[in-house]
């Protein structure tokens, strides 16, 4: 379902990508996220502040004028941090990927 929605956008400091998140029993939840790569938070109060940054974002019943607000009061950090390289016996090697 997430897949469906379009977060392409114009703005350069935008990083979307699609992921999979692997939760407890082992249940597959996917996801379409999108990055700023800047420290820079946009004002987003309302669906139309949305749609500046992801102007083709439509969602049923949703008017451009209708607030935004964190879901039970919740606001997710991710953090990711390159770790280094992984050396088999084989000499093959993996890096890390954030």
């Amino acid at each position: 379902m997430s897949a469906s929605y379009d977060l392409s956008s114009s703005t350069m400091n935008i990083e979307t990508k699609f992921e999979e998140d692997i939760t407890i029993p082992f249940v597959s939840k996917f996801s379409l996220s999108a990055s700023f790569k800047q420290d820079i938070k946009p004002k987003l109060s309302n669906f139309k502040d949305l749609k500046s940054i992801f102007p083709y974002l439509n969602i049923a019943n949703v008017e451009d004028t209708d607030s935004l607000s964190k879901v039970n009061d919740f606001e997710v950090t991710e953090i990711s941090n390159k770790i280094g390289t992984l050396d088999f016996t084989d000499k093959k090697k993996c890096k890390s990927v954030s």
